[in-house]
């Protein structure tokens, strides 16, 4: 029993140095991300600023051009012969497809950063709470070694490894997917400023 003790605090100095590294490069950092991300963007204006900037210079006046296209059609038209035609007949002479794409060209671009902005959060704050559950398993590794049974030792030493090498894979992957997505928010925003100041 001696020998586990022994073997359990000189494991513990590791395990408790690596958690404490993840818990203050990881959990701590995207702890209050999601606060810090929303003062940022939305307090800010940031966000709602682009959003504005993509309706006032691609949204509205594509969707304008396309009025003026049916009110250019029907002002060519002779007044007898529009009473007999109905909007889908105007339309249909119409060549609105280039504004129409446009149009849906800028609705996407605002879900884009809508869809963004809801994924940066909740993958800040999946990370906090991926961090302390591979500090936890860490810690929990050289408990294992208190156990007398060799046999019942190696259970939960194999459990809590597992979980602590697949949270660890599960953490960089998405340490690297939330800059990805941070770049590509904020490389959103900035272009659409610069449109809006062009």
């Amino acid at each position: 029993m001696t020998f586990a003790w022994q073997d359990a605090v000189v494991g513990f100095a590791p395990a408790v140095a690596w958690s404490a590294i993840w818990i203050q490069f990881v959990a701590a950092r995207f702890f209050d991300k999601p606060e810090v991300i929303f003062k940022d963007w939305i307090d800010s204006g940031a966000k709602d600023r682009a959003i504005s900037n993509i309706d006032s210079s691609k949204l509205i006046p594509a969707l304008a051009q396309l009025c003026d296209s049916v009110g250019d059609l029907k002002a060519s038209k002779a007044p007898d012969e529009l009473l007999w035609l109905s909007t889908v007949d105007i339309l249909m002479e119409v060549d609105f497809l280039e504004h129409l794409e446009k149009a849906e060209a800028a609705l996407r671009e605002k879900e884009r950063i809508e869809h963004l902005f809801d994924r940066l959060k909740g993958t800040s704050g999946l990370l906090w709470k991926l961090s302390l559950l591979h500090c936890l398993s860490v810690v929990l590794i050289p408990t294992s070694l208190l156990i007398p049974d060799t046999l019942w030792r190696i259970v939960p030493a194999l459990f809590t490894g597992i979980i602590a090498i697949g949270t660890l894979i599960v953490l960089v992957a998405k340490i690297v997917s939330f800059q990805k997505m941070r770049d590509e928010f904020l490389t959103s925003l900035a272009a659409n400023r610069k449109v809006a100041d062009a």
